[in-house]
């Protein structure tokens, strides 16, 4: 299930951060090649960037691409997707794309590009199964999610701080989710009532008319992304209610403890709301 929301400006820091993120290393990337083969889009194995802010981009010996110019620059248009890894609906949290100038790596250099310090350990994976590497330059990446699209300067996008909640990539976003996915769903419907009320910090992406969905998945609250900005949750109301998806502000440097205080605190703010309203 994804939703298409009317296009707007994202919040800096929560596309700067979609864009560090998914540049480096999560989500899945293909590569168009739109001078040489606009037709063909190829699947990229592994994606990242190593320590020197240098774009990465790894492709499997199976790809079927066939051996690569090491002495032309080609003009390319990369893009990725990151899905909700949680597991009982599919959503696609976010999408990013970025046009550059890509420089394939000879060879005889991959081996030295593998050891390198700084280089993203499943880059290195597939170079050293005798895969391809190409090296892209970028001026910004879009970011497109729940609440529209935003560009991103690669400075800005390189300079973005690493918090610890995402440092360890695609097990630390993991670890959070499931922290988020501990709470039961009156809890987390609670969390986005605290959000729409202003009782908590945050802000509302989309929200619209509900048309019911599949029974299985109304009223149901799913959680679509976290990262060091915040936690995304998604609540697809019943048939005759309201759809929302809501970003839950963390705080600076948040930590998995975090996103669980938070959420307790949203919900306790929502509880003693409705037993002692505001006049």
């Amino acid at each position: 299930m994804a939703v298409n929301p009317t296009p707007s400006i994202c919040s800096n820091a929560r596309a700067t951060s979609l864009a560090r993120r998914l540049v480096g290393g999560e989500g899945a990337a293909t590569l168009m090649r739109y001078r040489i083969d606009p037709e063909s889009c190829l699947e990229v194995a592994a994606h990242g960037l190593d320590s020197k802010g240098r774009i990465l981009l790894a492709f499997s010996r199976h790809s079927g691409m066939g051996a690569p110019s090491t002495d032309v620059l080609e003009e390319v248009r990369v893009d990725i997707r990151l899905e909700s890894p949680d597991p009982r609906v599919r959503i696609l949290a976010a999408t990013l794309h970025y046009l550059g100038v890509l420089q394939w790596i000879p060879e005889d250099e991959r081996d030295g590009w593998a050891n390198s310090p700084g280089i993203p350990e499943d880059v290195a994976a597939v170079i050293e199964a005798g895969g391809a590497l190409a090296v892209v330059n970028i001026n910004r990446v879009l970011v497109h999610d729940s609440a529209g699209v935003a560009p991103v300067s690669a400075i800005a996008m390189k300079n973005y701080p690493v918090s610890p909640l995402c440092g360890s990539g695609v097990m630390g976003s993991l670890e959070a989710h499931d922290a988020v996915l501990s709470f039961p769903n009156h809890e987390l419907r609670a969390v986005i009532t605290a959000v729409v009320e202003g009782l908590a910090d945050g802000d509302v992406l989309d929200e619209r008319p509900s048309h019911g969905g599949c029974e299985h998945t109304q009223d149901r609250v799913y959680c679509v992304d976290v990262d060091s900005t915040g936690i995304t949750l998604m609540h697809i109301g019943p048939l005759g209610g309201m759809s929302r998806i809501v970003h839950v502000e963390l705080p600076t440097a948040a930590t998995v403890d975090d996103v669980q205080s938070t959420l307790a605190a949203a919900v306790s703010q929502t509880r003693s709301h409705r037993v002692h309203p505001r006049m």
